[in-house]
């Protein structure tokens, strides 16, 4: 007997193999002919985890962009899509686009745009109900159609996809992304969340470089719905630059040939128990990336992940660095005004294992919240996406340099719940401690 359900074996199995199809459609099947499950004896309730799972569903499509002409993302989160728990939480697919246009190109330039107003920045989501979604028969592409808002996301491999969608304000977006050839990557399969029943994260990154094509556009005055930023009408917000150009005449921002990062994760946990810190550097143009990966209270989901090419034959190479390989300091941080959270300014990695040593210097020019106190659960919760530089150096065993990068575009992420009024502390240790209505944890 065990204290909590296990997955069935043969689910997980069929779950972690490199697909480009949606997993819900998967999960829906076995949570509801009540396959997800193994068959053993619990001490827990199996009543109540058949209940508390469903709820706690989530998959993400994350495509991030980063060029001179954008640096940011297109991204779709599908929340509990069996719509449990009324109010508390959200439901449906959350699409995200949020960046910025004409992207200065170091750090010390963004601060200063940032400082003197002329950043010109724009977060906007829109949620699909669940009941909106439309799968393929093969699961690979999904439509939707919610308040006049068309949204296609089509996958067609693994590693190539593309994003559609336009709104009645005349917002447009046309992005596709085509991993460049490499070593397949596996999916990473984490059972040690803890916390509730079955739960589990996998994370495919199926890109982590690729190729990016494509145009978003703005039709003149498409942007005077939105808020400020720091507006008490959150999610949604645009920075006083952009608004103004949009205002004037139509914006169209053209990628091609543009470096970007693609990752496929879904899995059981809960949003208010999720918690993430990551950081990809792509390259197209070099043909090498670098990933880091960490989750709340797992150690099978700290990882970094290093993809390059081969100075003498050109071939793709890549190796894995575990947790215990892996150090991760954050050597600068701030409290982030608008979160109320300590949010990493600087990052420094070092990671060694038989065959390799690598030095990572990461450092944020920009952070974007996105915040949705609309409903109980998500007002506590918050993550923000990261607009970064990075520095890196891969040697062999000998000392030999066989990749590098210096001050390379790249983004990231940290998640993690934030307690009454978002105020959240990031230590070390990975304990959580509550002290007032400040929460200490780390993912460290």
């Amino acid at each position: 007997m065990t204290l909590w359900p296990r997955l069935n074996p043969f689910f997980v199995s069929r779950m972690t193999g490199s697909s480009a199809a949606w997993a819900f459609p998967a999960y829906r099947q076995a949570i509801l002919s009540k396959t997800l499950l193994d068959s053993g004896r619990w001490v827990f309730p199996p009543s109540v985890a058949q209940l508390l799972i469903p709820g706690s569903f989530i998959e993400w499509r994350y495509f991030a962009l980063l060029s001179p002409s954008f640096h940011g993302i297109v991204g779709a989160a599908l929340f509990n899509p069996f719509g449990l728990f009324g109010q508390l939480g959200e439901s449906g697919l959350l699409l995200i686009l949020a960046g910025v246009f004409e992207a200065p190109d170091s750090v010390a330039a963004f601060r200063e745009t940032a400082q003197q107003g002329r950043l010109q920045e724009l977060c906007w989501m829109h949620m699909f109900p669940a009941e909106t979604l439309r799968f393929s028969q093969e699961n690979t592409t999904l439509e939707a159609t919610h308040e006049g808002i068309d949204l296609c996301l089509e996958q067609e491999t693994p590693n190539r996809g593309a994003v559609r969608f336009s709104t009645p304000e005349g917002i447009r977006a046309r992005v596709r992304q085509v991993g460049l050839a490499g070593p397949p990557i596996d999916p990473c399969f984490a059972d040690d969340l803890q916390r509730v029943p079955a739960a589990h994260w996998i994370v495919h990154t199926a890109s982590p470089v690729a190729l990016v094509e494509g145009e978003i556009d703005f039709a003149q005055g498409s942007l005077s719905h939105l808020p400020p930023r720091n507006a008490p009408r959150y999610p949604d917000f645009v920075s006083a630059a952009l608004s103004r150009r949009v205002e004037q005449r139509r914006y169209t921002v053209s990628l091609a040939d543009d470096s970007g990062y693609y990752e496929h994760s879904y899995g059981i946990n809960p949003l208010p128990l999720h918690g993430w810190d990551f950081l990809f550097v792509p390259d197209a143009a070099r043909g090498q990336s670098l990933v880091l990966q960490t989750y709340l209270r797992s150690t099978t989901l700290r990882l970094l992940e290093v993809v390059w090419r081969d100075g003498e034959t050109g071939e793709p190479r890549y190796t894995r660095f575990d947790s215990q390989s892996l150090s991760l300091r954050w050597e600068e941080r701030t409290v982030h005004p608008e979160i109320k959270a300590t949010v990493p300014l600087k990052r420094r990695l070092d990671a060694h294992n038989a065959h390799f040593h690598l030095e990572v210097e990461n450092t944020v020019a920009h952070h974007i919240p996105f915040l949705r106190p609309r409903s109980l659960v998500v007002r506590h919760f918050f993550m923000g996406e990261e607009l970064s530089f990075t520095t890196w150096r891969l040697r062999d065993a000998s000392g030999k340099v066989l990749a590098e990068a210096v001050d390379q575009r790249s983004g990231g992420e940290i998640a993690s719940r934030g307690w009454f009024c978002h105020r959240l502390q990031w230590g070390r240790g990975g304990n959580i401690m509550v002290s007032g209505a400040v929460c200490h944890l780390s993912l460290n």
